[in-house]
């Protein structure tokens, strides 16, 4: 029997300029969740991660999950993709110059 516990999750953007304080815009407001897994069936290291389990799960105390979606909020998540995307190019890249030497 295993436990799996997320006792609060929260993200946000936050805005900083030098002249006035931070400011931060909710995203994702805290939640938290638990989780029961039970095996049933199957071996633990031979069977796989997702063959004979019973999960069972609930969210904590009045718990839900909202979203919010402002103009900040969107403007924020699309600076993060823009990163991300960035970051994938150099990485694909760096791995095509392997490939070539590994033609020589």
């Amino acid at each position: 029997l295993q436990n799996i516990s997320l006792a609060s999750i929260e993200a946000w953007i936050e805005e900083t300029n030098n002249i006035e304080p931070s400011s931060k815009y909710p995203i994702l407001e805290p939640f938290g969740y638990n989780a029961t897994v039970r095996r049933v069936s199957g071996r633990r290291f031979l069977d796989g991660l997702m063959f004979g389990l019973f999960v069972q799960g609930a969210s904590q105390e009045s718990s839900t999950i909202r979203l919010h979606a402002g103009v900040k909020q969107i403007a924020g998540l699309n600076h993060l993709q823009q990163v991300l995307l960035t970051l994938g190019l150099d990485i694909d890249n760096n791995n095509d110059d392997d490939d070539d030497d590994d033609d020589m």
